[in-house]
């Protein structure tokens, strides 16, 4: 069917929608699907038709790795039962031969997404929302990735790779338009259901070195529903949740994260089956956190939020419990359980260099398995809501920034792990506030170079946020 025929047809069936039943609702949802998928595909392919392997990598080898990457969205890290849970939530997660805390590169889906697959910061790959004020909510306020900038899906194209991307969240499929084809699915699709289309997406072609992206939404706000035998796995709730009732609400997270838990291990089960587990590795992580009310107070007493709604969800600060998330490793890969933090922009670098192929571009992250540098800078920025906040991590010490706020707190990690009681020394803090401003003014600069056509540029001495893969 012609293209345009196919969007006549979508267009005709979305708008009888309103006065229409459930089958035309989901017949025009399948057909608006098809023609979305064909209009991603056509414009992968005009772009992939313009670059060749030979610009962006300096290798003589094929890899032959295959690689996974599953992204729980609102994944807390502190609620993995090997974080010190008080529930046994993640079994299996649990036995992952490596396993990093890490500081998710923005607080919600969009700009997190995009630093996932590109290794680079929201304001060096560009998808934000933009504005004064952030709001998520008006999808036209978001910027779209940099044109120059190349997602690991479209690297490993290049070097030969089928790929695979599938998301229960929307959100997570819009920094990626016209970078993958993607498989989306509408709330309450499961986790057992996305990850079992992606094992029969696996068996159409075991021969071929394949990449699989795969987001589930189970953990998400107003989606959580896990299936019948995890609904009241570690107690009922009772429902419906009224407004306030943390405590039911993190019994509901628990036994889908439960859930979460046993859908993974099943599609490891599947590779194992297979013959496929050695030679594929597999990434797990969250996009952002989840708060349980634990900054509330904070929140309403110094940052703006034009919904008036504080302490819950995510997006809207960068306290630890809506940045910090897990970074588990499976496969051929290094046992590693250190205790210091990394960045989810160190994924793609990671990859890159387990599959022994050397990147011409260069990325804000570094590889995981690589010599750990105490002094380096962790970054999470691009807030969804309000003014824009930043923390920057170094060591023991985070700074959280919102000029619009008039917020500059340092707070000692290890002295106060929850971030209460930020460090009353004026002094000190303007010192962290300095480097962050470094950082973002090196990297227009460098920005501003590369569009000049200059092929070198140098970081301010003393400030890392990462390294080029090597």
């Amino acid at each position: 069917m012609h293209l345009y025929k196919v969007k006549k047809m979508g267009r005709q069936l979305l708008e009888r929608i309103a006065c229409s039943n459930h089958v035309t609702r989901t017949l025009a949802r399948s057909v608006s699907m098809r023609y979305s998928r064909m209009k991603d595909a056509r414009q992968l392919h005009s772009r992939m038709s313009q670059m060749s392997a030979d610009q962006y990598f300096a290798t003589s080898r094929e890899p032959d790795l295959n690689v996974i990457i599953i992204v729980v969205d609102s994944l807390r890290n502190s609620n993995l039962s090997c974080r010190g849970h008080f529930r046994q939530t993640t079994p299996f997660l649990d036995s992952m031969e490596s396993r990093f805390t890490a500081i998710s590169a923005a607080p919600w889906t969009y700009p997190s997404v995009a630093s996932i697959l590109t290794g680079l910061y929201p304001h060096n790959h560009n998808a934000v929302a933009g504005g004064r004020i952030k709001d998520v909510r008006n999808f036209e306020s978001l910027h779209g990735m940099r044109g120059d900038v190349l997602t690991l899906p479209e690297m490993l194209m290049l070097l030969g790779y089928r790929t695979y991307f599938s998301t229960a969240i929307e959100m997570a499929y819009l920094p990626v338009r016209g970078r993958v084809v993607a498989e989306r699915y509408a709330p309450p699709a499961g986790a057992h259901h996305v990850l079992g289309e992606l094992a029969k997406w696996i068996l159409k072609d075991t021969e071929k070195k394949f990449f699989a992206y795969v987001h589930l939404g189970d953990l998400h706000v107003g989606v959580m529903d896990p299936p019948a035998a995890f609904r009241s796995f570690f107690g009922d709730v009772i429902r419906p949740i009224q407004k306030g009732d943390i405590r039911s609400y993190a019994l509901l997270y628990d036994n889908a994260l439960r859930y979460v838990d046993s859908a993974i291990e099943r599609t490891f089960r599947h590779l194992q089956k297979n013959r496929l587990a050695g030679r594929t590795l597999v990434v797990v992580t969250g996009d952002h956190g989840e708060e349980f009310f634990e900054h509330a107070e904070q929140e309403k007493g110094h940052f703006y939020d034009q919904r008036g709604f504080y302490g819950f969800g995510h997006g809207h600060h960068v306290f630890g419990v809506n940045i910090e998330v897990p970074l588990l490793l499976s496969g051929p890969v290094p046992a590693r359980k250190p205790d210091h933090m990394v960045s989810a922009v160190d994924i793609v670098p990671t990859i890159l260099n387990l599959m022994k192929v050397k990147p011409l571009v260069r990325f804000d992250g570094q590889d995981l398995f690589s010599e750990y540098c105490g002094e380096r800078h962790l970054l999470s920025e691009s807030t969804g809501y309000g003014y824009e906040k930043k923390a920057m991590i170094v060591g023991r010490y985070k700074l959280i920034y919102s000029k619009e706020d008039g917020v500059q707190w340092l707070f000692d990690l290890e002295k106060d792990p929850q971030e209460r009681c930020p460090i009353v020394d004026d002094a000190l803090t303007s010192v962290f506030v300095e480097r962050l401003n470094r950082m973002m003014m090196e990297d227009e600069r460098r920005r501003v170079a590369k569009t000049m056509g200059k092929k070198s540029w140098s970081r301010t001495p003393g400030i890392r946020t990462g390294s080029s893969a090597s």
